[in-house]
């Protein structure tokens, strides 16, 4: 097929680009990119594995950050994981907790001091302000 090949190239010029700008490459739903390999059936399976082990090249070798967010860890090949330097994982909330409405970032904060005197933009006043 005139296609194989084209996704290591475009992964090639990414990971390059990226290391060029030191940039972030964030991967979303990367258990997609970076699921674990297969045995091989036919010439799909070898060209599927052949694009992991490239992935799996290179993302060792890229010396920036990348970020791979997914639902589905389990589907990880173990060679990846073994590659990251962190794994965070946020649990899914129990049913209270996502039933109720979210937070504001700033919500726990306090109020900023209000300002006295004039309003800067009013002149100053002594019996009005």
């Amino acid at each position: 097929s005139k296609w194989i090949g084209e996704t290591e190239k475009n992964l090639d010029g990414l990971f390059s680009a990226a290391a060029r700008a030191d940039a972030v490459l964030f991967f979303d739903e990367a258990d997609a990119l970076f699921a674990a390999r297969t045995d091989v059936g036919d010439a799909h399976d070898r060209h599927a594995n052949a694009q992991t082990n490239y992935l799996l090249q290179r993302i060792e070798s890229f010396e920036g950050v990348a970020i791979l967010a997914t639902n589905n860890r389990e589907r990880f090949d173990p060679a990846f994981t073994r590659r990251l330097d962190a794994i965070l994982d946020f649990p899914m909330p129990e049913a209270p907790r996502r039933a109720a409405p979210p937070r504001s970032a700033g919500a726990h904060r306090r109020s900023p001091p209000r300002p006295t005197g004039p309003h800067p933009r009013t002149p100053a006043c002594p019996n009005r302000c």
